[in-house]
């Protein structure tokens, strides 16, 4: 089963794109450790480094970020793979099943990350407890995000059990 050419155009362009975006806060993040001035828009915040106490929240912040776009840099990989798997016509492989559950659980980490992201920036920089539950109506929606993660890992238990039954089809012929 060939995947749609629109489809591995799009992960193709969100693997580069994520790729790029991972290199360049890494730099920007080495940059900064290194005592350079950078002005850290971070999980819609802007800050100055003023104090060694905001740069230690900085330095939180820039961490957050990394491992924000590391995830779902990986995430994106794998599904770049589910999909060059899916070429080769063959399904219900071991490879498909693990993909699926693995890109799922990984992009709901992601939700979680963004989640404790918001909740400690909000201590770190505003000096206030803040805890909100908020429903967006776009495509950008963390909501969104973790339905497709489950999504994901619904599928690969549904691929699973097809395996299983494919198997067991194939030892009574």
């Amino acid at each position: 089963m060939k995947p749609p050419k629109f489809l591995k155009l799009i992960v193709n362009i969100s693997y580069f794109l994520l790729a790029l975006d991972l290199i360049l806060s890494s730099l920007c993040y080495l940059y900064f450790l290194f005592g350079g001035s950078v002005k850290l828009e971070s999980l819609d915040y802007i800050t100055d480094i003023q104090n060694e106490e905001s740069r230690i929240a900085a330095i939180v912040l820039f961490t957050l970020e990394i491992i924000y776009s590391a995830i779902l840099f990986y995430a994106v990989y794998i599904i770049r793979k589910l999909i060059k798997d899916f070429e080769k016509e063959r399904l219900y492989t071991k490879l498909q099943i693990t993909g699926l559950n693995l890109a799922g659980k990984l992009i709901i980490g992601v939700f979680i990350l963004q989640i404790i992201a918001d909740f400690f920036t909000s201590i770190i920089l505003d000096n206030r407890l803040k805890i909100s539950l908020s429903f967006e109506n776009d495509l950008g929606s963390p909501w969104l995000l973790i339905a497709i993660g489950l999504f994901l890992i619904y599928l690969s238990k549904i691929f699973k059990n097809s395996a299983r039954l494919l198997e067991e089809n194939e030892l009574t012929v």
